[in-house]
């Protein structure tokens, strides 16, 4: 890789950053699929499934605490992703004025 150019677009960045916002929602939407389960196995299977009811709803706690933390990781990569590429453009626009004002006009 030393001798390929790296080629940084704010287009890409913001590509970027949206697949993560969409991966955030779609992770928070999927932890709260199995919400009531332990409900309705409760419900369903009656007092002689008080103990498989109650493991189910620690499961599903897991799942949601760990379905929450993926969508807050993604969350967290879409702002900085967001942030690179405003950081970017200032970067970009900056260095162009100062090579405009080092170039002479004709």
């Amino acid at each position: 890789m030393s001798g390929d150019d790296v080629r940084v677009t704010t287009a890409h960045l913001d590509e970027l950053t949206v697949h993560q916002v969409r991966a955030a929602a779609e992770a928070r939407s999927a932890t709260l699929l199995a919400d009531g389960v332990d409900a309705a196995v409760r419900s369903t299977h009656g007092v002689i499934a008080s103990a498989t009811a109650g493991a189910v709803s620690d499961i599903i706690a897991a799942r949601r605490a760990a379905g929450m933390n993926i969508a807050a990781i993604s969350d967290d990569l879409g702002q900085k992703l967001h942030e690179a590429a405003r950081r970017y453009d200032h970067a970009d626009d900056a260095m162009g004025r100062v090579m405009d004002g080092q170039v002479k006009p004709r």
